[in-house]
């Protein structure tokens, strides 16, 4: 991993490798990917590969790397990344750090930005304050990040009514079954069966094959056992029908979990072909890293072999 060019993709391969490695190995890689993520040139970027690797560390170590990340963030001249920066260390941040976090929301000029931003530190607030939020929910143009909104903030909020009419408002199928399916993880009875049926017909709607997929498989942790096994099976044909392996490896990769334990095996397989046929080395390295925690012990050692060798 230490040659790959592409410091991000070093990052999260030596992230991926870890998983696989004895403790004293994996500490060591950590350790190695704390040195390289200060030598990101891109504040941006830095802030990703700070996100990536914090919650890895000892806990000890946390709130050191976190303040080498919010100066970062502080010096991202884009506004929506600064403010994505926020969301990204959001969920995770120590309150020792949060007056830090509300220093740089500051500075964002635009409302939906600042609302954004805001949402990610929701358990932080008071629930007042997020439902007000989430009343900022129409003005965000762009449907995905409403979803988004609204699935960080229902957990917040003492009432689910109106994060249902605001996501149902949302056009874009994949965007409204995402939406929906978040507000039925935090709501009970029939009401959650109502919302999933909701997110289970826009999520069905959708032409794209790997767009479907994408939709589909979040569904697959929150529906019913009977409807569980004929949904995973429409995601994955979903995901064999994209044409692109490094998607359709992705796609694969995370239906491992919901395969029957008879095909589970053969599942693995299709799922490493796919990841081989990455054309580009980094993304392959990166990807077959990311499969080691989901292969039986048998095969984890080869794999951290393989990915190793590949990166030499």
């Amino acid at each position: 991993a230490r040659r790959l060019q592409d410091d991000g993709a070093r990052l999260r391969a030596l992230g991926g490798l870890a998983l696989g490695l004895p403790a004293e190995q994996r500490a060591a890689l950590v350790r190695e990917a704390a040195d390289i993520a200060p030598t990101i040139g891109s504040p941006w970027l830095r802030v990703r590969a700070y996100a990536a690797l914090i919650m890895r560390v000892p806990p000890s170590e946390r709130e050191a790397l976190f303040q080498e990340a919010l100066a970062a963030a502080r010096d991202i001249e884009n506004e929506w990344q600064r403010g994505r920066a926020i969301g990204l260390l959001g969920g995770h941040l120590p309150a020792t750090l949060l007056e830090a976090a509300f220093s740089i929301i500051q500075t964002l000029e635009s409302e939906a930005v600042r609302v954004l931003a805001l949402s990610n530190l929701a358990a932080h607030l008071p629930p007042q304050i997020n439902a007000g939020l989430l009343q900022a929910a129409p003005t965000i143009v762009d449907e995905w990040l409403r979803a988004s909104l609204i699935n960080r903030l229902i957990e917040y909020v003492p009432d689910a009514t109106n994060a249902v009419n605001f996501a149902q408002t949302i056009n874009e199928p994949a965007a409204r079954s995402a939406a929906l399916s978040g507000i039925a993880q935090h709501v009970l009875d029939e009401p959650q069966a109502e919302l999933l049926n909701a997110a289970l017909t826009a999520a069905r709607s959708i032409e794209d094959d790997s767009v479907r997929a994408e939709a589909l498989i979040p569904l697959l942790y929150l529906l019913p056992a009977e409807t569980r096994a004929v949904v995973g099976q429409e995601a994955l044909a979903a995901a064999r029908a994209v044409p692109l392996a490094e998607l359709r490896a992705e796609l694969l990769r995370d239906l491992i979990e919901f395969a029957a334990e008879t095909d589970r095996a053969e599942l693995i397989r299709e799922t490493l072909a796919a990841t081989r046929a990455i054309d580009d080395r980094d993304s392959r390295a990166e990807a077959l890293s990311a499969l080691i925690d989901r292969v039986g012990e048998e095969q984890r050692d080869a794999l951290v072999r393989e990915v190793l060798a590949l990166l030499q």
